[in-house]
Formats: structure tokens, sequence, C-alpha cells
């Protein structure tokens, strides 16, 4: 995990950002946003949801098209030294990253080469974190890690031809070094994802888990003697069996798989499996000039979506309040103007600016989104301070902009967390509504590890025990995300593998959380 450090005023001061003319796109499952021609910006919005309809042809899923508000975010920014600099280290070798959230998951990337068949290295590392996306979506369930990573890696390397056609299974060049120096995983323990986790508690040394782990996955799909042999192995994890054992049972003996794997790699023969433009549904892809207000807030948008601390929320107003000054009359601008204020800690002024953003475009989703998070948060201090404030009346009133906004997106999960939060306040049950609600929002939202763990609280708070251990197994047996949280997840799954004998642990602040948005790069 990454924390974000960067000055805001560093940023705010490159030419690109103030001076860049952004173009928006959107598509069913994708926004983008770039200072590229309408051709370019087509063109890689197109390979985007090829590549969403390559994977569903190849993984299947019966999700249908996202919210609005729930589609994948992307910022195209000019090059890797504003992307190294979002990150927060530009001495990093982050070649962009993705931050997965309820609110909606971003991706930031430096603008990449069109016109290739095969992607640079950046368009590499959205495919991958797209294809986890994907994945939690299509399967919400505990995959083996070499799994999940041998996966993403295999359909990262997509090839688009020009013919129309996706390959996917291309070789992964850019892990070639990795398999060639880096210290190789005995497959005994590669296959076993809680054994590897903890080997890598103690050892910095870096090793080749996600070459070895993409080249497995790859033999596993094209070895003529191996057919079958995944399916058998998920056959027998879905028994209830381990994964060492699950392995053994489907692949036989490891050490000579393993083996076979080594020849497969040294042969340097691979095959790729296309996906005919006739199988790949891209649909609408609507591009748009931003006007004047909308490209100025546009350095301020990228900021509050990435992660700001306090210091750096009071920059981020400062700039934003100077651009909604010159554009009071557009919602876009007032929409941020409310999330810099929130981030702030300026709860009656984000309501305002929310409500402005609103009564000028009903679908400023964020606007309301930041409007309950005000109220919620004023029903806080009204419980913590002395006082005339009833935090009942908070509640009530975020409750209000809950449902409001959930009759415009219903399908959007933030509005059903905040209604949720509205009960879960007052101390009280939640009706069987709200926590119906905030399971939803997990299943519109899997990858997101915080809602993972309320929604798990809530299932052993009710004494749910097999359904917290359904949710809370993809997040502790991550090897990715944040420490706590997978600190956390285990510890909830201990109560409820032993039916409740062991304490619950206490809820912890979440003030961190909201204060500073982490990212997985």
């Amino acid at each position: 995990m990454i924390r974000l450090l960067l000055a805001i005023v560093m940023l705010l001061a490159l030419p690109q950002a103030a001076h860049a003319e952004w173009s928006k796109a959107s598509s069913d499952h994708f926004i983008v946003y770039a200072d590229q021609s309408e051709n370019d910006l087509r063109e890689f919005t197109e390979r985007l949801e090829k590549y969403h309809s390559a994977l569903k042809a190849n993984f299947a899923s019966k999700r249908g098209i996202p919210s609005p508000s729930n589609r994948v975010t992307i910022f195209v920014v000019e090059n890797l030294y504003e992307v190294r600099k979002l990150s927060g280290n530009v001495n990093s070798a982050v070649a962009g990253f993705y931050i997965p959230r309820a609110t909606g998951a971003v991706a930031y990337i430096p603008k990449v080469k069109i016109r290739s068949i095969e992607q640079d290295f950046s368009e590499t590392v959205l495919l991958h974190e797209y294809t986890h996306h994907y994945m939690f979506l299509a399967a919400q369930r505990a995959y083996p890690l070499w799994f999940t990573e041998g996966f993403a890696e295999y359909y990262a390397t997509a090839k688009f031809e020009r013919d129309g056609t996706v390959g996917l299974g291309y070789p992964a060049k850019h892990r070639e070094n990795e398999i060639r120096y880096a210290k190789k995983v005995p497959f005994k323990l590669m296959l076993d994802t809680k054994a590897y986790v903890e080997s890598k508690k103690n050892s910095s040394v870096y090793d080749r888990f996600y070459g070895q782990s993409w080249a497995l996955y790859h033999y596993l799909q094209f070895s003529p003697n191996r057919q079958g042999q995944l399916a058998k192995y998920f056959e027998e994890l879905i028994t209830g069996k381990g994964e060492l054992e699950s392995a053994k049972a489907a692949f036989g003996d490891l050490k000579k798989l393993e083996r076979e794997v080594d020849r497969y790699l040294r042969s340097g023969r691979m095959s790729y499996a296309k996906v005919p433009a006739d199988k790949l549904k891209i649909g609408d892809i609507d591009i748009r000039k931003l006007n004047d207000g909308e490209a100025a807030i546009m350095p301020v948008v990228m900021i509050s979506k990435r992660g700001v601390d306090k210091k750096q929320a009071e920059e981020v107003l400062q700039d934003a309040r100077k651009v909604a000054a010159r554009y009071p009359g557009n919602a876009t601008v007032l929409n941020a103007l409310s999330e810099a204020e929130f981030d702030a800690g300026n709860d009656a002024l984000a309501i305002a600016a929310a409500d402005k953003a609103i009564a000028l475009d009903g679908s400023q989703m964020n606007a309301y989104v930041q409007k309950a998070n005000s109220y919620l948060r004023l029903a806080e201090k009204a419980k913590d301070e002395e006082g005339d404030a009833n935090p009942e009346t908070y509640l009530l009133a975020a409750r209000e902009v809950a449902l409001a906004a959930n009759k415009v997106e219903n399908n959007y999960p933030v509005p059903l967390i905040q209604y949720f939060q509205t009960y879960k306040e007052t101390g009280t049950t939640p009706p069987a509504a709200a926590v119906t609600g905030l399971e939803w929002a997990l299943e519109l939202a899997p990858f997101d590890s915080a809602l993972r763990l309320q929604v798990a609280r809530q299932q052993l708070e009710e004494k749910r025990y097999p359904d917290a251990v359904y949710t809370l197994l993809p997040l502790a047996y991550s090897a990715h995300g944040d420490d706590k949280q997978i600190k956390k997840a285990n510890q909830y799954l201990d109560v409820a593998t032993s039916k409740g004998e062991v304490p619950m642990p206490p809820e912890e602040d979440e003030d961190d959380e909201k204060e500073e948005k982490e990212a997985d790069t």
C-alpha cells in the first residue's frame, strides 16, 4: 500500500494541469479523462471495452452494465513523472495505479501508444488491475493467490489485432527478468496461499511469484497433457479441501509439474488464443470536450479522488474555491467543491455546495454522497459535543439524501451504505432492508475492503457465521491491500469459525481511512 505524500501545489503548477484541453469518454464500463485527440481517446476506450468483452468471452459473468457512477474512471495524465507524483514517490518505478473503492474505482496512467498492436507497460498495468476488478465482479469468492495473479498476468498481455480480434495469453515479456533472475518459489509453497503469505512476512527478497504464477496458468491453458486439470482443481477446492491437497489431487506430482513448467519457459514457444471481432461487444462511446469550468477543476478532481490528508485537503480546497469563484454556475465545479469542503472538515459548506450542484444537475451523484457524508459527520459531532444539536436530526437528513440518491441510481453502492449507517449510528438494530442494502452494496463493489469488513461485522453480530466466512475469505487470504484490514479480516474469521466463542474485536476509529485514502499500486 502507498500513501499520498505529494505537495498539491507542485502538481497544480504543472503546465499540463493548467492548460490541458480535457476530453471525457463515456462507455458502458469506463469513464476516461484525457488530453488527447478524439480519435485517440475513442480508440483507447474501444480497446478497454474490447478487453472487457474478451474477458467475458473467456470468464463468463452474469453482471450487466454497471450503474453510471460505478464505472471505472481512468485519468490519463501527460507522462510517467506525473503518475509518480500522484503516487507519492517520483523516484518509484510506478507505471500506473488503481484504487478500488465503493465510491468508484479510479486508475491513473500516462498516455499510451494507441496505434500499437501490443500495449506498453502502463497499459499492461491497467489491464492487470482491471482483470482483478472484473474477477471480483464475476465471481465473489476466495481464489488461491497464485491463480488470482496468474490469471491477471495471462490476460493483461492482450494483443489488439488490426482485424479487430483480441489475442489473449501473449507472452508476459515484462516478467522475463523476474523469471530469469529473481528467487524461485517452490510450487509446494506457491500453491499454498497461507504458507506463501506467511513466508513473505519475514523476507524482503524479491521472488518470481508473479512470473511463475503466469507461467503455470499459461501452461495449464495450452498443455495437451494438462487439459481439464484446472477445472478439476477448482472442483476439489469447492468440496472444501485445502489448496495444496486440491493441487495434488488435480495436478499430481507437484515437482513434476514444476519441471514441466520450467521446460515450457525454456522452450521459447508459446501459443495464445484469439477472440474474434464478432464476439466482442463494445457498445456506444460518447466523447465530448470538457467545458472551461470542468477543465479548470480537473486537477482538484484528480487529487480528491486520489485521496488527501488534512494538510493537502486545505490546499486543494483553496484551489477548488478559486475555480468555483470563476464558475459559480457550473454543476461539476460545485460538485468538486463539495468534496473539497468535506475533506477539509467543513460540513455546512459541503452541504451548501452540494445543494447548488444538485439544483443545477440532479444527476451529480457525488454531490449527494458528500451531502450525506456531511450529515453523518455532523451527527457524530453532535453525539460527542454538548449542545442543542440533535444527532437524530442529522441522521434523518442523511437518510433522506441517501434515499434521494438511490432513486437517481438505485445500483450505486454508496447511498446503500450511507442508508445503513444512518441506522447503525443510532446504536439500534438496523432494519432488514438496511442490512440487505448493505450486502447488495458489497455485491456491487466487492473490491472495497472496508465495505467487506463492515458487511462481515454485521453478519457476525447477527450470528450468521457461514455468511461471514464467505464474506471474509477473499480479504483474509489476500496478499495485497491494507495490512490492518487483512489483520482485521483474520480476526473476524476467527470469530466466525469459532461460532462466537472468541470475543468480537472492538470497532476501530475509521478516521485514518476518512482522512487519507490509500491505493494498491
